[in-house]
């Protein structure tokens, strides 16, 4: 039988490993049943942390106690090697944190905030809702109150403002959210666990009069089941419990560059970057100057593309900018990897290479 070959990729976000000498049509793209085609699993948020690495530790893992991803320091390196290659400036520090199936990545001292790439402080412009056990919630407001950093807000859910800006609003939650409503102990991230439950939703500030545009671009983009309603609200649903919703508000502060990251089952994977390629909505972030999505052949060597710009689809008006890491699901961050691997075609082991075979990095 063929040897199989995994190959490291580089980059902030990803530690992807690269197909070597496969082809892969388009139909076999992998797929996992979702509620809501096509969204699989908001996967992370990337946030620049502008503060010493010390509070960046009490934060994230002594105050919100997220488990620490170990795979951070060789993706860090591998990212650096590739900035040095091409000339850029490099990255200072890159942390993950995770909590449950979803992470935050968290780049400090990144050289390439000089060029304008983005702010040495990233926020998300709304909130971030994270889900917690019910019993130890409490017990999180407790040290949100000592901490010196984080500021409680008003409202009948715990919500806090942590370092930088970020809101944050706590929910209660027993079980992980992700890919599969059956999660398992064989499911899980690298590093220990966390003590919350899952990043269950991003909601994001919109201009007014945006959102049903907005949920137009989800719908005819990614034929997502993105629902708009009267009062403002653009819903896109995601995997299992999971979503990204949009909220017009008076005021919408300016873009900073934080990104998000989606797995897409595979059909609408494809048709999407056809989409987006079409309008020349295809993202190339100067972060990352080794990946190229300019071709089907590279997108499919990642198993991502990006898309920064949500425009109006009619009248190519631009509604809102925020950077989107799409993956699909052969990408070597995708933690039920194992799952599709089981229910891979006998034939399969035929193949040169194949990403599912490859370590979760």
């Amino acid at each position: 039988m063929p040897k199989k070959m995994c190959r490291r990729g580089i980059g902030i976000g990803i530690g992807i490993g690269v197909l070597v000498g496969a082809v892969v049509a388009r139909s076999e793209l992998p797929s996992i049943p979702v509620v809501h085609e096509p969204f699989v699993q908001l996967e992370h948020v990337n946030l620049n942390w502008g503060g010493s690495i010390e509070s960046l530790e009490e934060f994230w893992f002594s105050v919100l106690r997220f488990g620490r991803d170990p795979r951070a320091a060789s993706v860090l390196a591998l990212t650096n090697e590739a900035r040095g290659r091409v000339g850029a400036e490099l990255l200072g520090a890159l942390t993950w944190a995770n909590i449950g199936l979803q992470q935050v990545h968290l780049p400090s001292r990144d050289g390439l905030e000089a060029g304008g790439d983005g702010r040495p402080w990233q926020k998300v412009r709304g909130e971030l809702v994270l889900t917690w056990p019910a019993a130890l919630i409490e017990g999180l407001r407790s040290r949100l109150e000592a901490s010196q950093t984080t500021q409680l807000l008003d409202g009948p859910e715990l919500r806090f403002r942590g370092p930088g800006g970020n809101a944050f609003a706590v929910e209660s939650g027993e079980r992980r959210l992700g890919p599969a409503a059956d999660l398992d102990d064989g499911d899980a991230l690298p590093g220990p666990p966390s003590e919350g439950t899952a990043l269950r939703a991003i909601r994001f500030d919109v201009p007014r009069n945006s959102s049903r545009a907005i949920c137009d671009f989800y719908r005819r983009v990614f034929e997502a089941a993105a629902a708009d309603d009267a009062a403002g609200r653009c819903s896109v649903p995601v995997g299992f419990g999971q979503s990204i919703d949009f909220l017009e508000r008076d005021r919408v502060e300016p873009y900073d560059r934080h990104h998000i990251a989606l797995y897409v089952n595979g059909p609408a994977f494809a048709r999407a970057y056809d989409r987006l390629a079409e309008r020349n909505l295809v993202y190339f972030n100067p972060r990352f100057p080794q990946f190229e999505y300019d071709s089907w052949d590279k997108v499919l060597t990642f198993n991502e593309f990006r898309f920064k710009d949500i425009q109006h689809l009619d009248t190519n008006e631009p509604l809102y900018e925020l950077e989107h890491e799409i993956r699909n699901l052969r990408h070597h961050g995708f933690a039920l990897k194992h799952r599709l691997r089981a229910a891979r075609p006998a034939d399969a082991n035929n193949r040169t290479a194949d990403p599912l075979d490859c370590p979760l990095s």
